[in-house]
């Protein structure tokens, strides 16, 4: 699934308003990764297809963006430690993408002969559709972006040393979730997963889920997210270990106990004509606007950490957990057998 960002400009007047869906998507990927050296140059493309029976205009702009805990910060190009943005040539700031049909845009990446600092520098590309007509008594405009990552490996590429810094267990609209901060003090982006096997007070495993696949970048703290929603109520050792591409792995262990969901509160029915003063709780999400949805600024904390680890805060807002479908977690279940613990 396409991921954009969605801007709201201007003052939102008035609720109630549909989005209106963007009508040009990148069919190549929103991932581009290559491998060069100092003096060098590099080239991606990235295929941009319209879906609507009128031609588009797309604009192009450069961006550093900082991809971290709480999601994809965009920035203002080469302000950045590891900033690619000034390596990108862009063959134009604007392409027609004709109806119905692909418009393939090539970018060189020329990396400076006098780098020293090898390693990984990453960049994204902005794709900005015309806004929609803005609706009838409104006061909003709709634009929609999609960002296009580069990362760019130069010379013998560095290291990767991505290392689990600590876990938190926070609840969440879709069940509770255990997140662990994973940090890369290499100079390397490097991509993998996280895996998590659960044991119960008998040695035996109950359960392992493996995340999705994701890019720690140097320098930044990412989560990785492991839902407990399948996994039974009750206290157990947590191994965790990170499987990555090119670094070695690293693992942690910690205890954690799953407690089952509070039971839906019974609401009862006012009396006829009975005034109903109604609450707002505000929460946080994701600065990725439009993926996932709010949760509550306090969530409960069960998770207690081996004297190893960075021990994580009690309480904590979390972005949401995708579904299970975008997430690309596995749950492997054992049976009443278990197995016996490593």
């Amino acid at each position: 699934m396409v991921s954009r960002l969605f801007v709201l400009v201007m003052v939102l007047l008035t609720c109630g308003q549909p989005a209106v869906a963007g009508k040009v998507v990148v069919s190549s990927g929103l991932m581009n990764q290559l491998t060069t050296a100092p003096g060098a140059t590099g080239r991606v493309t990235i295929a941009v297809s319209n879906q609507s029976e009128t031609t588009q205009t797309v604009q192009l702009t450069i961006a550093d963006f900082q991809a971290g805990a709480h999601g994809v910060e965009h920035q203002a190009p080469g302000n950045a430690e590891r900033s690619a943005a000034g390596w990108i040539r862009l063959p134009s700031s604007t392409f027609e993408i004709p109806a119905q049909g692909t418009t393939e845009i090539t970018l060189d990446v020329d990396v400076p002969e006098d780098l020293v600092a090898e390693g990984s520098y990453w960049a994204a590309i902005l794709l900005q559709e015309p806004p929609p007509p803005r609706q009838a008594g409104s006061s909003i405009q709709q634009v929609w972006r999609t960002s296009v990552k580069v990362v760019v490996h130069v010379g013998d590429q560095g290291t990767s040393q991505v290392t689990i810094k600590g876990a938190t267990q926070v609840a969440s609209n879709r069940g509770p979730v255990l997140v662990l901060d994973v940090g890369n003090a290499g100079t390397r982006a490097d991509s993998g997963n996280a895996t998590v096997e659960f044991f119960g007070r008998d040695g035996l495993r109950a359960a392992r889920v493996t995340s999705a696949d994701r890019i720690v970048y140097p320098g930044v703290d990412t989560r990785f997210r492991i839902p407990l929603r399948r996994i039974p109520p009750a206290p157990y050792t947590v191994a965790a270990y990170t499987t990555m591409e090119h670094g070695p792995s690293s693992g942690a262990q910690f205890n954690v106990t799953i407690t089952p969901p509070p039971p839906p509160a019974e609401i009862e029915s006012p009396p006829e004509g009975t005034e109903i003063a109604a609450s707002v709780q505000t929460g946080s999400s994701s600065p990725s606007a439009g993926e996932g949805e709010a949760v509550p600024d306090t969530v409960g904390d069960s998770l207690t950490e081996a004297p190893t680890e960075t021990e994580s805060p009690a309480t904590e807002a979390v972005p949401p957990a995708p579904p299970d479908a975008e997430l690309g977690q596995q749950t492997e279940p054992v049976g009443p057998a278990g197995e016996p613990a490593p």
